[in-house]
């Protein structure tokens, strides 16, 4: 048997904010609860009974999307329905080991372009997704801006919650980051339970501390949460105990942009049982 294996979540009594600045331009507006962290904690109690980490278990659903596009002042959408279902067709490859799919529904254009640029701190997309909502399906809204104190390419509900997701429109076409759909599968990723890689800091890089740091799961490397761009980047940041840090880069729920391009084993666990005591009424 593997010696992977998942976490016992300790008790938190702090708020985590996911709103972090880096010079490429692009953050999460997820925000991260002590309730959030509890809930995880619960629904992932028993799960070291449940899986026998020689395998990945295997959800064999699709899941509906419901498309919400918002069309700004001039009537123009500034997005291609073509480029979301390739953003949705990548976000199904990235899926595939837990037998995970998503299919978009419909596509609904919003004709209200107030709701094109939202404060997501001022509750404005609450009236949205009291507007405009499918229930049971997975509410996808693309917008042009997200206004939080630093502009977001997006946000996510953790479970339980409303079935939505917000997505700037920007963020899934703008190549700059080399890297177009990591948003998508990044808040994904939050909706079904996942924290980032660094949500509670500081944790040791030979992972004593893993149950208690970072994103609480063990096979996901402690994360200094370092800014850079560089994907073969050699880590000059050590931890408490002097030793040298080795980034996930390459892991969706970090904040390395141009490098992000897989989940871990652990992780598509989490979503699995998140799926499936949280998240089984969708269609």
């Amino acid at each position: 048997m593997s010696n992977m294996r998942f976490v016992r979540f300790p008790l938190v009594l702090l708020v985590f904010s996911s709103i972090f600045v880096f010079s490429q331009g692009w953050n999460c507006g997820t925000i991260t609860t002590a309730g959030d962290i509890n809930i995880i904690k619960q629904i992932l109690s028993g799960i070291t009974k449940k899986y026998d980490y020689t395998t990945l278990p295997c959800i064999n659903k699709t899941l509906s999307l419901t498309v919400y596009i918002v069309r700004d002042s001039l009537g123009k959408t500034n997005i291609d329905k073509s480029i979301i279902q390739e953003a949705v067709d990548s976000l199904n490859n990235k899926f595939k080991p837990i037998c995970l799919s998503f299919k978009i529904c419909e596509f609904i254009e919003i004709h209200n372009f107030q709701y094109d640029t939202i404060s997501k701190d001022k509750y404005e997309y609450k009236e949205v997704i009291t507007k405009y909502y499918k229930p049971n399906t997975i509410n996808i809204y693309f917008v042009k801006e997200i206004i939080t104190p630093n502009s977001v390419c997006g946000f996510a509900p953790y479970p339980p919650s409303k079935d939505y997701i917000f997505l700037k429109k920007k963020c899934i076409i703008d190549e700059s980051i080399n890297n177009k759909f990591i948003t998508f599968q990044h808040m994904m990723g939050h909706y079904l339970g996942l924290l980032h890689t660094f949500e509670v800091p500081l944790g040791f890089t030979d992972q004593s501390d893993c149950s208690t740091t970072g994103d609480l799961i063990c096979d996901t490397e402690a994360d200094p949460n370092a800014g850079f761009t560089d994907c073969g980047y050699a880590s000059t940041i050590k931890d408490a105990h002097g030793d040298f840090y080795l980034i996930p880069t390459d892991n969706f729920m970090s904040y390395y942009v141009t490098c992000m391009c897989r989940f871990s084993n652990d992780q598509y666990r989490l979503m699995s049982e998140i799926y499936f005591k949280m998240r089984n009424y969708l269609w």
